[in-house]
């Protein structure tokens, strides 16, 4: 089912790059105190970040895979011998990026029930009485509703926050483990690196890095914004890239880059 990876000499640079990019990534939030260091208004990086963080949800993944298929449209000018081929491929990494997050989002957030940072820091304000028993017992709907609710009729709070990091808070009320954006982000960033190193001539190889760049970012955003702790982004991120270097590596991703 896998090509090894002597016989196919761009996935072992994927592999390799991606694994690096999880490692800085890794590093980076163990060695650095990132959480919640930049969501304050006064804050100058608050809104980067808050920019970043919005690249990497999973409304932003079907707009990567639109990105994706004009990209490979563009590139095979809609060759008629590699339409079933990219057709398939196109439905591989829709499908493998619908049931991982599926997976993820529906089940193992509910299973493990971890807390987010801001909604610690939500118990330690007040904003969240009982260290937020009867906030965490609610349906995730409820929750943002609960959360928009208090936060407006004690505004003297929460005014030390960055709006659109609030809103994005309320809005991302679920459980932290493991990271969604991580995950997204990592696994469109390994496709994305693939199809790059395929495409582009040797002199912009160097585009293949920036892809796992953005994924790194969008990574330390999670945690930089009080989303994440380091361990749900880093579970994210290995099953985002676990998830691309299996998508990278079936027999028709291969094949459709074969002249």
């Amino acid at each position: 089912m896998f090509t090894p990876l002597r016989k196919n000499f761009s996935n072992s640079f994927i592999y390799l790059y991606s694994l690096i990019a999880f490692i800085l990534m890794s590093l980076i939030v163990i060695l650095f105190p990132l959480e919640l260091s930049s969501y304050r208004n006064s804050d100058a990086w608050a809104p980067f970040w808050n920019l970043i963080t919005e690249t990497g949800g999973f409304s932003a993944g079907i707009i990567l895979l639109l990105i994706l298929i004009l990209i490979l449209v563009r590139h095979f000018k809609i060759s008629y011998r590699k339409i079933s081929d990219l057709n398939y491929f196109l439905s591989i990494v829709f499908l493998i990026f619908v049931f991982s997050m599926g997976f993820s989002q529906f089940y193992l957030k509910d299973y493990f029930k971890k807390p987010r940072p801001y909604q610690l820091y939500f118990v330690g304000k007040g904003i969240l009485i009982n260290k937020g028993e009867q906030f965490f017992s609610m349906p995730g709907k409820e929750k943002s509703k609960f959360l928009d609710d208090i936060t407006r009729k004690n505004p003297e709070l929460i005014n030390e926050i960055y709006l659109p990091v609030l809103n994005n808070w309320i809005y991302n009320s679920g459980f932290s483990f493991p990271s969604g954006h991580a995950q997204t982000s990592f696994y469109f960033a390994v496709i994305f690196s693939y199809v790059f190193f395929k495409i582009f001539k040797k002199e912009k190889k160097y585009l293949t890095l920036f892809p796992l760049i953005w994924a790194i970012l969008v990574s330390l955003s999670r945690v930089i914004l009080g989303f994440h702790y380091p361990a749900d982004i880093a579970a994210g991120a290995l099953a985002g890239m676990t998830t691309g270097l299996i998508a990278i590596s079936l027999p028709v991703s291969i094949k459709i880059f074969r002249e």
